[in-house]
């Protein structure tokens, strides 16, 4: 009774609320906390995933363009890794058809300035991570 009590205090709710319903309903509670907690852990991680392919193709590239591999080159860590990439790849491929219909009408960007885009992106990321937890 005592785990549950604690696990059901973790979630976030009162002792009041606790001793006012039943064990199944506070059973329900927190295995309603642990899907949430879950899911937002998979879109964090969805998230990382995609910052580790944009920096990883990004760095790629440019070593392959500092050796002169030619420059329209383009690498992606999701082709060549595809077990660390699963669920991003079917994402991928719908936001990258929604891209090219995009980027036919924009001028492409350099490699170092697609580097330091993302460099900014990651930055953003963790400026806002830092907020959010001293918010907390």
């Amino acid at each position: 009774m005592r785990i549950l009590y604690d696990r059901f205090l973790d979630a976030g709710n009162t002792p009041e609320l606790f001793y006012r319903i039943s064990i199944n309903e506070a059973i329900d509670i927190i295995d309603s906390y642990n899907r949430r907690k879950e899911q937002s852990q998979k879109e964090e991680l969805q998230k990382l995933i995609s910052v580790l392919d944009l920096f990883g193709a990004n760095l790629i590239e440019k070593v392959m363009m500092t050796f002169g591999s030619g420059e329209e080159t383009r690498f992606s860590l999701t082709e060549y890794v595809p077990e660390l990439f699963a669920n991003v790849k079917k994402q991928m491929t719908k936001e990258h058809d929604e891209d090219d219909m995009e980027q036919k009408s924009k001028p492409q960007l350099s490699s170092e300035m697609q580097l330091y885009k993302a460099q900014r992106i990651q930055h953003a990321y963790r400026v806002n991570q830092e907020r959010r937890r001293s918010n907390q």
